[in-house]
């Protein structure tokens, strides 16, 4: 007769916290940085954070140093004189480097993508006016800002970095302003940033209040005095709404038991055949429960016992600051291998057919499977949710029999389930 499922929770006081991520988005892969010249490195936030940013120099896995310290969490983006680290010499040219955010005292953080640091290039220009030793003036001499991105026809996502480029030959103006503008009105919008570096590149982050339809916008870039100024093609702003999302992420297994024998004279036993503790558990299969016989062969008085467990580990990095809907973890029922305790007035107690469910040393639940067909589900909502805010490494469940110490013998409970993966419900 096929017994109901019994699923029996415990309650668990965990702390869901908001999502918070992180993601560098400058510099991006292949881009070459020259030594010495000053880039935005930008990075992109998913959340609420507070405390102060912390930016460090990589390559090979190794860290170089510090590029900067106690950035305040409201800043997105750090102009940084490309090689200079606080802490460390100048970084060598050459490829491979990458640059690691980190929010010190939370876990969130974010690595670029690689990245070079390259020598200047020097190549043919015009000559340079030297207004002092000719009779042109410098008024006749006319600069331009060229504006190559935002592109004309660009469409941007709301809530992601835009990134702005403009040619850096206007004069000898080290600063410039950055400005955004509505099309079709030529009202400006807002102020991007001011006495910014005449390095060729800023970041803006684009606004979901200019995503309403038919909004379009540009970038003007002007010197401090207005006198030179560029401005970028025509381009929009466009909301995209979140998408719930499911993925089923399957359980790396790793099957593991404690046993004991008691078994005397020692030299009686040796020729011993003891029973085996079940069958062996397979490839996909999760294996818990206990197994304790005891018996005489000869003058042989023989004892073992089995403790089974199984660790179920799923990679979640696909899952890092996203917003977890629903997190289910599955079994399918394989096998299932009971000899209740003979002699004794024992009940099911010292023969649970039952697994316990545990995450760090607590248990979550148990679960009951007795036939084929039979799939247990197990709600981990909150415990994924909270991972995926704060957490990092390998997610990691311990699937382990109801018993710690049987006292009684002949006792064997053992279950095989098969299958182990973790649906998840997520918004992209």
């Amino acid at each position: 007769m096929k017994l109901k499922l019994t699923v029996i929770l415990f309650l668990i006081s965990v702390s869901l916290l908001s999502a918070q991520s992180v993601t560098l988005v400058f510099p991006k892969a292949g881009d070459a940085w020259i030594r010495g010249s000053q880039k935005d490195i930008a990075w992109h936030v998913v959340g609420d954070v507070s405390g102060t940013w912390k930016l460090t120099l990589w390559r090979g896995g190794t860290s170089l140093g510090v590029i900067a310290t106690g950035i305040p969490s409201t800043q997105k983006h750090f102009l940084w004189t490309v090689g200079k680290l606080e802490n460390a010499p100048d970084a060598a040219y050459g490829p491979g480097y990458t640059i690691k955010v980190r929010l010190q005292g939370l876990a969130v953080s974010d690595v670029s993508d690689s990245f070079s640091i390259s020598r200047l290039l020097i190549k043919k220009t015009a000559p340079r006016v030297d207004f002092k030793k000719t009779a042109v003036k410098p008024s006749l001499v006319s600069w331009t800002i060229k504006v190559t991105k935002p592109v004309e026809g660009g469409r941007f996502q709301a809530g992601l970095p835009v990134d702005i480029n403009w040619n850096t030959a206007i004069g000898s103006d080290q600063k410039v302003n950055v400005y955004l503008y509505d099309a079709k009105t030529h009202k400006k919008e807002e102020t991007i940033a001011l006495n910014h570096a005449n390095n060729g590149h800023a970041v803006w982050q684009a606004d979901q209040k200019y995503s309403w339809p038919g909004t379009e916008l540009y970038v003007k870039i002007a010197t401090a005095d207005g006198k030179i100024s560029g401005k970028s093609g025509v381009f929009s702003v466009f909301f995209k709404a979140p998408e719930k999302k499911e993925v089923v992420l399957a359980g790396q297994i790793d099957n593991r038991d404690t046993h004991s024998f008691n078994n005397h004279p020692q030299a009686d036993c040796m020729s011993v055949s003891l029973p085996l503790p079940g069958r062996a558990a397979e490839g996909d299969e999760v294996k818990s429960g206990h197994f304790k016989r005891e018996g005489k062969q000869g003058k042989c008085y023989w004892g073992m016992k089995y403790f089974f467990s199984s660790q179920v580990t799923f990679d979640l990095s696909a899952l890092k600051g996203k917003e977890i809907k629903r997190a289910e973890m599955q079994l399918d029922y394989s096998d299932f291998v009971m000899m209740s305790p003979s002699g004794t007035l024992a009940t099911n107690e010292y023969c649970n057919s039952e697994s316990l469910v545990t995450k760090d040393g607590k248990t979550l639940t148990s679960i009951s499977l007795f036939g084929p067909g039979d799939v247990a589900k197990v709600d981990l909502l909150q415990e994924v949710s909270q991972w995926a805010a704060s957490g990092s490494g390998d997610f990691a469940l311990l699937i382990k029999g109801k018993l710690d110490s049987v006292p009684y013998s002949n006792s064997v409970c053992l279950k095989y389930y098969r299958n182990p993966r973790l649906v998840v419900e997520y918004m992209e």
